[in-house]
């Protein structure tokens, strides 16, 4: 199964989400991926991860790809982190 959301992160998104992001991440047999620009970032690394948020302007629409067996119980974990904190996501047109 694939997964697509678009999301836009007008706070930004913190080292510390980062880290939940991608401890998550790692839970999961699934690709997770962000993609923007023509760029594709495997989202389970957290220096790839600093440097991908802090090229994009925070108000430009980043994808987020999650593609595997267990891509709905990723996606429902995923998107819980990317609303919560101080930075938050929001969906943009999906």
């Amino acid at each position: 199964m694939k997964i697509l959301r678009n999301y836009q992160f007008p706070n930004g998104f913190s080292l510390r989400q980062i880290l939940k992001f991608v401890s998550a991440a790692n839970q999961f047999k699934s690709q997770v991926s962000f993609a923007s620009d023509g760029y594709l970032l495997n989202s389970k690394g957290v220096l790839g991860m600093v440097l991908f948020f802090s090229q994009f302007p925070r108000t430009e629409e980043i994808q987020l790809i999650i593609e595997g067996t267990d891509a709905d119980e990723a996606n429902k974990i995923l998107e819980s982190i990317l609303y919560s904190g101080s930075s938050y996501a929001y969906s943009a047109k999906s």
